[in-house]
């Protein structure tokens, strides 16, 4: 058994010698997602705690501002106070009961009759003031001092103000029609709370897109070629904008993953001669001879043999996907337009993409049967965008998006030295959400 070993070499060489594996379909596939993962794995974990730790920031605020928001108008509620508007503005409200009452208490005496008429209406509460007196002197209560009251109400008056400011108010409140807490004194113009001070917000999107592959060359017949045998396909994208605001404007940046896809149909067959499945024909010549009384049976007299050759059709199939993978970093300048719970944005500017994967494959300039792979990818992209999105606020610090896009690459992905040039416009649809800080 000792000496066997030194026989181990030739044993396995004799039974493994020759012997191939094919690999699984999707295994070069397989490997490059691993290597990515490795490659980009601290990248992906740091965007995952990032993600976290801003769900539990917004989770803790959007609490927060419910349980304030919710005992509010309970508040209000509880004090059984009406809110009556002046003549000051469609802002302006004051506590009718509290006025009142603290009016009487005074003990002085107003001038009734014509000077009761004669209250200002262009100051602050005048019209209110004059019917608070109208009504104390009616029901024989002791008369007020108008310029008391007048001095009580815009007292009372900036207080309200004050105190409605103060409070956090329900986002929906200020924006939606026929909001019974606000009453006749809620405004439906003016921009939600919070949204005149945000300096900077996030956005985390994706979405399709879909590729249009544009060639140039000084091959017309081979450009035709690559024409007749490609067509665009379907890709995405997906990413998250740092945005920073001032008043209407926002410039926006941050990293994106896009991928650019194109189909290819490149198939042909061919006839290849299989020894394995040759084989000799055999022409027999047979001879009966008849014995009486016995039947006649037959003779093998000769026979002649010919070699036949067999093919067998070869299918050599090159049609699958065209990709390519960057790595984005755009910078946008755009304008804003809110309304109640939309707004509208409008976004223009460029990006620059690094270079990450590809699995691209092209007829060989020598040959065009031959499909090679190309390796000379360019490894920088710059790209112009617009893009125009559609925001619909769900609170003071959270919205939803969609966002149609254009982009379009100012250079060829492929290098200089390539004798093609090959170029994508991309139109993509993105679905995202918006955090504001």
């Amino acid at each position: 058994m000792k000496d066997n070993l030194n026989y181990i070499d030739k044993f396995y060489r004799d039974n493994l010698e020759g012997y191939t594996e094919e690999p699984e379909a999707d295994a070069w596939g397989k490997m490059k997602w691993l290597i990515f993962w490795l490659r980009y794995k601290w990248v992906f974990a740091f965007g995952v705690g990032l993600f976290l730790l801003t769900s539990m920031f917004i989770a803790f605020n959007a609490s927060y501002d419910t349980i304030e928001n919710t005992g509010l108008a309970d508040n209000y509620a509880g004090k059984s106070e009406i809110l009556i508007a002046s003549a000051a503005g469609p802002n302006t409200s004051v506590y009718s009961k509290e006025i009142a009452s603290q009016a009487t208490a005074n003990n002085n005496v107003i001038r009734l009759g014509n000077e009761t008429d004669k209250l200002s209406t262009k100051s602050p509460g005048g019209l209110w003031v004059a019917e608070i007196a109208h009504k104390t002197h009616s029901a024989g209560q002791a008369p007020i001092e108008e310029s008391i009251v007048q001095k009580d109400v815009v007292f009372e008056e900036s207080y309200l103000i004050n105190v409605l400011s103060s409070n956090d108010i329900n986002y929906r409140l200020s924006v939606l029609p026929d909001s019974l807490l606000m009453g006749a004194n809620r405004r439906t113009d003016i921009l939600p709370p919070g949204a005149k001070s945000t300096w900077f917000s996030l956005n985390f999107y994706g979405g399709p897109a879909y590729c249009i592959s544009s060639l140039s060359g000084n091959k017309p017949e081979y450009i035709d070629l690559r024409n007749d045998n490609e067509t665009n396909s379907t890709a995405f994208s997906l990413g998250g904008d740092l945005r920073f605001h001032y008043k209407s404007f926002v410039v926006a940046t941050g990293l994106g993953y896009s991928v650019y896809n194109q189909k290819r149909h490149y198939k042909k067959s061919y006839q290849e001669y299989s020894p394995e499945d040759s084989y000799y024909k055999y022409d027999t010549t047979w001879v009966w001879v008849y014995d009486p009384p016995d039947f006649g049976r037959p003779i093998i007299s000769g026979i002649d043999s010919s070699w036949t050759d067999v093919y067998k059709t070869v299918v050599i199939d090159n049609s699958g996907f065209n990709r390519l993978e960057y790595f984005e970093i755009p910078l946008t300048l755009g304008y804003r337009f809110d309304k109640n719970l939309f707004s509208v944005e409008i976004n223009a500017g460029g990006s620059v993409g690094f270079f990450v994967y590809s699995d691209f494959k092209a007829p060989s300039f020598s040959d065009y049967e031959e499909i090679d792979n190309v390796g000379q990818i360019n490894k920088a992209m710059f790209n112009v965008i617009a893009n125009a999105s559609v925001f619909y606020h769900l609170n003071n610090k959270t919205s939803v998006f969609v966002s149609p896009y254009y982009k379009g690459n100012m250079n060829s992905i492929f290098r200089d030295s390539y004798p093609v040039n090959q170029k994508f416009k991309t139109f993509g649809l993105n679905f995202g959400v918006n955090f504001r800080f």
